[in-house]
């Protein structure tokens, strides 16, 4: 018998704070805040997500994340007004805020920063190569 292929995974958060967030590619429910987290995951292929929790606290429970949305070559990343982000990646957009919550320090630029990180990213990966690396995949639930 073969023994399964051991893959190290190394996780590394590149970005995280409070944002204001719409459902993903989805009418139903209403902008929540969330924590949003840019992760990256090396293994055998870079991987880039965004993943989003209710809170902060949560951000070190797989179980608590509520949702991601996998950044690739092929993502698309565009301010939509001064404050307003749309990050969408094979149909699946995320539309991300301020926060609202003075607390939060989150603001316009804040915002313009986060774009400035994804876009980034999207940029090294179309230098890099393949769309997606084989077997990674973004979570498909709809959860606000």
């Amino acid at each position: 018998m073969m023994d399964p292929i051991q893959t190290n995974v190394s996780v590394r958060t590149l970005k995280e704070g409070y944002l204001q967030k719409n459902p993903v590619s989805g009418t139903f429910g209403s902008a929540r805040r969330r924590w949003i987290v840019l992760r990256a995951e090396s293994g055998n292929a870079d991987t880039y997500r965004l993943q989003w929790l209710k809170d902060q606290k949560d951000v070190n429970d797989a179980k608590k994340v509520r949702g991601d949305l996998l950044i690739t070559r092929d993502s698309k990343v565009a301010m939509k007004g001064y404050d307003k982000l749309e990050i969408s990646t094979h149909g699946r957009k995320l539309v991300l805020r301020p926060s609202g919550k003075k607390a939060d320090n989150c603001d316009a630029a804040t915002v313009n920063a986060w774009k400035d990180a994804v876009e980034a990213l999207v940029l090294q990966l179309e230098a890099a190569g393949p769309s997606l690396p084989g077997g990674v995949s973004s979570s498909s639930a709809v959860r606000p």
